[in-house]
């Protein structure tokens, strides 16, 4: 069974990333970024660093999709690594499966109507995720979460804001 987990990170409030690398990322604290699941899955507080989950077991995979408060726009956030940091072997860090998943997605028409639901046009667009296994349906794992973060750069393109690691939790009951 996959589960959902998105990783939604605050990049206006990230550190300066001049200088990272992928292999140097910059630490950043809980309050950068936050994981949320859906609510057949969620054991607590949703929207946290240390996550509760219930029902996963050996075998599962959580389907990792991460994005920015500005949804991707303003700029965007790319995981490429997790490392175990400490605690039981919840998920399989090693085992990381990039994905791209092309999908036709309803895109808002401009210039509709206010105070109704929008007209749409349909486009297909790519959606990035990252599939990882759980290997323990029972413990505590801190682990670090690498990702690269995309800025809009003055020639209208895309330029590397920084690296940055962040060191949550999940806790599978």
């Amino acid at each position: 069974m996959a589960i959902p987990l998105t990783i939604v990170v605050d990049t206006a409030s990230l550190p300066s990333g001049s200088g990272s690398t992928p292999g140097n990322p910059i630490q950043f604290g809980h309050d950068g970024a936050f994981m949320i699941t859906d609510r057949v899955h969620c054991q607590g507080p949703n929207a946290v660093a240390d996550l509760r989950i219930k029902g996963a077991a050996s075998g599962d995979s959580l389907q990792i999709w991460s994005s920015s408060l500005s949804s991707q726009f303003l700029d965007e956030v790319f995981l490429y690594d997790f490392a175990h940091l400490s605690g039981a072997q919840v998920l399989d860090v090693n085992g990381l499966r990039p994905q791209i998943f092309q999908e036709v997605a309803n895109v808002p028409v401009a210039g509709g109507p206010s105070h109704q639901p929008p007209t749409f046009k349909t486009e297909t667009r790519s959606y990035p995720c990252t599939e990882i296994d759980v290997t323990n349906g029972g413990g505590t794992e801190a682990f670090l979460v690498r990702f690269v973060v995309y800025s809009q750069a003055q020639d209208g393109g895309r330029k590397v804001k920084g690296y940055y690691q962040w060191d949550p939790s999940i806790t599978a009951v």
